[in-house]
């Protein structure tokens, strides 16, 4: 990238025949927006005590709550320790297990994901043999298999000891982030302009969206300076109108009682 600059050396600062420019900004496209300073990267470190899941349209999220910054969790994951075996129809061929989710949404086959079963949409798991994972009662997750191996609801356990089962919760938990952290996001800021935000996370990329916000201290002090504003210049234009002498007396009151306060 080539960068051509075109300004009066009279507003530089030459050293050592090196010319020297202050408060220079770049924009791209043909209007120049508004003088705004180079604060650098921002950057604010999240310790996750778990991955970030999502199943549909159902997904962890990032947020600020009532003013306090956390995760707000509204996805299951399966205990492995707590399926178990039940029985198919007569004559059908496989087995049949089942997870008590009473916490998922009440829902008919509502998204399920497994690593190692894929979800059968429609259809139920008490008759129809095969190998997949079924959602086709409310509040229970089933897994269908023809593998011979699972004569036992132990020898199921332990197949399934590093399989990884997430569905979407009914009702969404809430978990805060620590003070230090907290003090770190709400120390981000912006200002008027376009603001660029990076994902470094591996992995499908997230949503993110910003919010602005107005500084409130920065605010409140605008609008007492304007009042203040407004006040002195309305009490100068009334003592403006005033006779000469009454203004002169004021004048004298003010003098005095300054002198009594030195």
């Amino acid at each position: 990238m080539a960068l051509l600059l075109y300004a009066d050396v009279g507003d530089a600062a030459v050293v050592n025949d090196y010319v020297i420019y202050k408060d220079i900004m770049i924009n791209a496209g043909d209007i120049p927006l508004p003088w705004e300073p180079y604060m650098g990267c921002q950057n604010v470190p999240i310790t996750l005590t778990e991955p970030l899941r999502g199943v549909g349209e159902y997904r962890y999220r990032i947020m600020c709550r009532d003013g306090v910054w956390g995760i707000e969790r509204c996805v299951g994951v399966v205990d492995n320790g707590q399926w178990k075996k039940i029985n198919v129809v007569s004559g059908s061929a496989g087995h049949r297990f089942v997870y008590d989710a009473t916490d998922m949404i009440e829902k008919l086959n509502c998204m399920v994901m497994c690593t190692k079963y894929t979800r059968r949409p429609n259809g139920s798991s008490f008759s129809n043999a095969g190998d997949y994972m079924a959602t086709d009662e409310r509040g229970k997750i089933f897994i269908r298999t023809l593998n011979p191996d699972f004569e036992t609801i132990e020898a199921f356990k332990e197949f399934m000891a590093d399989a990884i089962t997430i569905y979407p919760l009914a009702t969404p938990t809430w978990e805060p982030f620590p003070d230090a952290t907290q003090q770190a996001l709400n120390e981000l800021t912006t200002y008027a302009g376009t603001t660029h935000l990076t994902i470094t996370a591996g992995g499908p990329a997230p949503t993110v969206t910003l919010d602005y916000v107005q500084d409130t201290h920065k605010a409140l002090e605008q609008c007492q300076e304007a009042a203040k504003e407004y006040t002195d210049n309305q009490l100068a234009a009334i003592v403006a109108a005033l006779p000469t002498a009454t203004q002169a007396a004021i004048v004298d009151n003010q003098t005095t009682r300054l002198l009594q306060e030195v």
